[in-house]
């Protein structure tokens, strides 16, 4: 099942943690609705939506992988390429003076400026920047309304 649900204000008690699922090379964040009593999930790295969700971990994962294999089942029907799970790419926007400083930086250590700024980044602690994510409040619900089947939405 594939639920969408935009309504940045019907979040009241979303569990904040990161805990994730994998299936077919795709993750997903789960977390815990207590209003609802309900496990669900949100695929993680790609742009559609993808929202599923279960009573109990295993209604959870079986809920996941069939969310999964229904979203590839679509992308086939419409001859639509799927998403994949962080591909290695991504485009960074930059002001031009900040480009022109990173790429001096690149020549004078006689490496791309791709590879420095994976240099840069590797450097970052990245447990830290997570932490501060978690902490913002949230800005979405995942809807546990099971009343009909949706699909993806490119947004």
């Amino acid at each position: 099942m594939i639920i969408i649900n935009t309504d940045p204000n019907s979040c009241s008690e979303r569990v904040n943690h990161m805990d994730t699922m994998k299936y077919r090379g795709y993750e997903a964040m789960i977390g815990y609705e207590d209003e609802d009593e309900v496990l669900y999930g949100r695929v993680l790295g790609i742009r559609d939506v993808i929202t599923f969700e279960g009573t109990c971990i295993e209604e959870l994962k079986r809920s996941f992988q069939e969310t999964i294999d229904d979203y590839l089942q679509y992308c086939e029907e419409k001859g639509i390429q799927p998403e994949k799970s962080y591909s290695g790419n991504f485009i960074v926007r930059a002001t031009p003076e900040l480009h022109a400083k990173l790429s001096k930086l690149a020549e004078k250590d006689e490496t791309s400026l791709n590879q420095l700024v994976i240099q840069i980044l590797e450097n970052v602690d990245c447990l830290e920047m997570v932490s501060a994510v978690e902490k913002k409040p949230d800005t979405g619900k995942f809807s546990s309304s099971k009343t009909q089947k949706r699909h993806p939405v490119n947004v």
